[in-house]
């Protein structure tokens, strides 16, 4: 893919007894996948709505919510929703490259939406009930 970051983040409540997980995985407050995926809906997304699973797009200020440090380094973003089951909250996996034109939202997401759909299988064994 041509990728220099890799993130996968999924929804949850913070609490000061639980620490923050290590990379390469994020905690998002509840609608942060929504919230960071669909925050820039002038570049494509407004067509096809929220229900899009992948996101490709140059990254903006906010790539830090997910890459942390890195995000001031990433210069595109490819998104891909994962939907664990119902009940459970979504998560994100979140592929960054440091050059600006590696993704965009004139490109295909259907391999990008087939992988989604068989990591979100194969982690939602390993999610709590």
């Amino acid at each position: 893919l041509g990728v220099e970051s890799l993130r996968i983040a999924v929804e949850g409540e913070e609490s000061p007894d639980q620490p923050a997980p290590p990379a390469p995985f994020v905690r998002l407050l509840h609608g942060g996948v929504a919230s960071y995926m669909f925050r820039h809906l002038g570049q494509g997304a407004e067509e096809d709505g929220p229900e899009r699973a992948v996101v490709l797009r140059a990254a903006g200020p906010e790539a830090g919510e997910v890459f942390g440090a890195e995000g001031e380094r990433i210069g595109s973003e490819a998104l891909v929703r994962l939907e664990f089951g119902a009940g459970r909250p979504p998560g994100l996996i979140a592929f960054g490259s440091l050059d600006p034109d590696r993704f965009g939202p004139d490109q295909a997401g259907d391999l990008l939406e087939f992988f989604g759909g068989v990591v979100a299988h194969a982690v939602r064994r390993w999610l709590p009930v």
